[in-house]
């Protein structure tokens, strides 16, 4: 008895992988037919419009919000599991492009003048860490710090340097 279930579990589990395989080939043909008959003509090409390796969390999610907010369509690319795929925002409508570029570059003009200031404020009110403030805040751990620091300092210099 156990050995029928077994053998009905397994039947059951390669039917159900057949079955989504051609379920997603057929509805991955169906999408692929439909794109490329509305871009008849145009070519199939995407266009970078922005990457998002080492960019900010904030600042990612604004430029997803003003593409939005301008009815640009876009579609965005992961770093994948790894970390070694390339991170970006793209656009399948290349006559939209320079609108794209011109928005996020006048973003960016903007929050880099933005964020200037807020330094430049918090470095006049002195919330700005300096490093005596570091020292003075903890000093041990800031010596034991800057020991290590000099520790690999000679030993890197008699290893390559001097060697």
């Amino acid at each position: 008895m156990p050995i029928e279930r077994l053998e009905l579990a397994i039947y059951a589990g390669i039917y159900c992988r057949i079955l989504h395989y051609y379920v997603l080939k057929v509805a991955c043909s169906q999408l692929t037919q439909k794109r490329i008959k509305a871009q008849a003509g145009k070519p199939i090409m995407s266009k970078l419009v922005f990457r998002l390796r080492n960019v900010p969390i904030n600042e990612a999610q604004d430029i997803r919000e003003l593409l939005e907010d301008n009815d640009i369509a876009y579609f965005e690319t992961s770093a994948g599991n790894w970390g070694i795929s390339f991170p970006a925002i793209w656009i399948h409508e290349s006559e939209k492009f320079e609108l794209t570029r011109q928005l996020i570059d006048e973003y960016q003009n903007e929050r880099a003048e933005r964020l200037r200031k807020e330094y430049q404020s918090s470095r006049a009110n002195g919330e700005v860490k300096t490093v005596w403030q570091s020292f003075t805040e903890n000093p041990l751990r800031f010596t034991a710090f800057s020991a290590i620091i000099v520790v690999i300092l000679i030993i890197y210099m008699r290893v390559f340097v001097f060697f």
